[in-house]
């Protein structure tokens, strides 16, 4: 029932009415929602168990075709397969790296620049995790020393993957506070609106997404061996 209301979600035709629209946010939020509850506890318990010496078991990058079908959905990369293995590959790495699921980073990623490394947001913040250079600073002072450096891709995908598995572990793995608390900055000073909960549940619905095709891939590649 999940996938398929993420399936359809995901699909919904462009051309529908506003309150149509409206209405399909509604229902792929709430969806995210159900998603969240049943990760987090998956989240902590992995956390819990991990020594901070293990490495997370990850697919590679290069072989991956539900990476790579993802990452063909972004301009920077569509017609780029070198720089789709370039990029997948820092990704799964930083994510190893930091105790993050890669999937989660490749979703937050999609989410907030659409893969556009040189991206720049109206409030300053830069690069592939959209870093606001004194967030980067506070998380990460010997990877980032000037702004510009969060055009960098190893840096800038270090520093949001150390960025959001601290936030995960100050919301004792509450995947919805701790993107929450990525997109408004640790100290915001303000209460959550609409928009906030709409980037978690787009965050969450990419996450989702790829968990999905993962299993499906998974069914058919165990039905081909049988």
């Amino acid at each position: 029932m999940l996938s398929f209301l993420l399936l359809t979600f995901s699909a919904r035709p462009r051309t529908w009415p506003a309150s149509r629209r409206r209405q399909s946010w509604a229902v792929g939020f709430l969806v995210c929602l159900m998603f969240l509850a049943l990760t987090a506890d998956r989240l902590e318990a992995s956390r819990a168990s991990r020594s901070p010496s293990d490495e997370l078991a990850v697919p590679s990058a290069g072989d991956d075709p539900v990476t790579d079908q993802f990452l063909q959905r972004y301009g920077p990369l569509r017609e780029d397969s070198a720089r789709r293995h370039a990029v997948a590959g820092e990704i799964v790495t930083a994510a190893a790296r930091h105790g993050l699921d890669p999937d989660l980073l490749f979703a937050l990623v999609a989410v907030e620049s659409r893969f556009n490394s040189k991206a720049v947001s109206r409030r300053g913040a830069r690069g592939l995790g959209q870093l606001m250079y004194p967030t980067a600073r506070a998380v990460a002072p010997t990877l980032v020393h000037r702004p510009v450096d969060l055009y960098n891709v190893r840096r800038n995908l270090a520093i949001t993957a150390r960025h959001l598995n601290e936030l995960l572990i100050e919301e004792r793995g509450d995947l919805r506070a701790a993107l929450t608390a990525y997109h408004l900055g640790r100290h915001g000073g303000r209460v959550a609106r609409g928009e906030d909960y709409r980037y978690v549940g787009l965050v969450c619905t990419h996450y989702a997404s790829l968990k999905i095709r993962r299993g499906y891939e998974a069914m058919a590649a165990a039905g081909a061996e049988s």
